[in-house]
């Protein structure tokens, strides 16, 4: 048996899997390493068939437990994510709770300069002038502060 061969079974191993192809190079490179292994560990008195299927065989279960790996690590990033994200999902519920105290037209204001980017954009689209959305803002700021 040959790395080159090792190699051809690994590529397609991984493809019959699907594993993603940003993720082969690595994996393929260690059920080769595996393989590799499994190769100087069976001793010459055994035969080509039984060597190959000890080879395949250790391949595979590497394969299997890198699958393992891979999804308890995405487990692990989706739970660190989700913990991210609660802090966030308050922040959220806080400024929902501001906007609904503003009138409508506070309100509007506010989220034209969020959407838009600022008060000079936003001012052009709403038609009026800048210096209004400052005394609005102004305004605005008093107010929550006394909230």
């Amino acid at each position: 048996m040959k790395v080159e061969e090792l190699y051809r079974f690994a590529w397609r191993m991984l493809a019959g899997y699907g594993v993603a192809e940003w993720r082969r190079e690595d994996a393929a490179q260690e059920l080769v390493l595996v393989g590799w292994k499994a190769m100087r560990n069976v001793g010459p008195e055994r035969r080509e068939v039984e060597v190959r299927s000890y080879v395949w065989r250790s391949m595979r279960n590497r394969l299997i437990s890198l699958f393992r790996e891979w999804r308890r690590v995405e487990r692990e990033v989706l739970e660190e994510v989700e913990q991210g994200l609660e802090p966030v999902q308050e922040m959220g519920a806080m400024v929902r709770e501001v906007l609904e105290r503003l009138s409508e037209k506070e309100r509007r204001y506010v989220e034209s300069v969020l959407v838009e980017g600022g008060i000079r954009p936003a001012a052009r689209v709403l038609g009026v002038s800048r210096s209004t959305l400052w005394d609005a803002f102004r305004t605005i700021r008093k107010r929550l502060r006394t909230m």
